[in-house]
């Protein structure tokens, strides 16, 4: 059998579920502080309720989807797992910068053409 089942820490029979669900296993096993996914539907934050982390699914457009192939271009989000509200808070912080290339993420700070002349002037 070449497919396993990302399974929780809790037990090795229940899965972690949703598409991003590789994300909430490696945060719940400690592995990592941050764990980006993507979630349309519910793929990052069902997976979090099931093993005890944060999810965390900000508005349409707050981080960038430049590279991320779509299934549902108006729902799909990228987001975040963490494994507290500390961690999600320094996330946010580190990952609301200006995405130049994704022509649906909202620039959260201030005018785009002054960051891209800021950042590549």
């Amino acid at each position: 059998n070449d497919y396993y089942l990302t399974a929780t820490s809790s037990s090795p029979l229940l899965s972690t579920g949703g598409s991003s669900s590789g994300a909430a296993a490696t945060i719940a096993h400690g592995s990592a502080l941050l764990s980006i996914g993507t979630d349309t539907g519910g793929s990052l934050r069902l997976p979090s309720a099931w093993t005890s982390t944060v999810g965390f699914k900000p508005t349409y457009g707050t981080f960038s989807r430049y590279g991320v192939v779509s299934y549902a271009s108006s729902l799909d989000t990228v987001g975040f797992v963490t494994g507290s509200v500390e961690c999600a808070r320094i996330g946010w912080e580190c990952l609301t910068g200006n995405g130049c290339d994704d022509g649906g993420r909202r620039n959260l700070n201030g005018n785009d053409d002054d960051d891209v002349e800021r950042r590549w002037g």
